[in-house]
């Protein structure tokens, strides 16, 4: 199978991202390693040295920033 290797290793995140052109919808994963898989056929099934899917790239292309900023409500500060 085209994913052997991919089981050991520690996910970082995980992305959906919707088909254009079905009501289908695709998880992206990226590795620690920086590395990515997608559940398309076309990730799965590729032949040849692995490249990256459209649906990888959309998330390398378009990836979030990490930076959260959080909001605590109903904490008092005694200064």
């Amino acid at each position: 199978m085209s994913n052997v290797g991919y089981a050991n290793k520690i996910i970082k995140s995980r992305f959906k991202v919707d088909s254009e052109s079905s009501s289908r919808e695709y998880e992206v994963i990226e590795y620690e390693d920086q590395t990515f898989s997608c559940n398309c056929m076309s990730w799965i099934y590729h032949k040849g040295q692995r490249v990256n899917c459209k649906h990888i790239l959309e998330i390398i292309n378009n990836k979030p920033q990490r930076d959260l900023q959080i909001e605590v409500k109903g904490v008092k500060n005694d200064k």
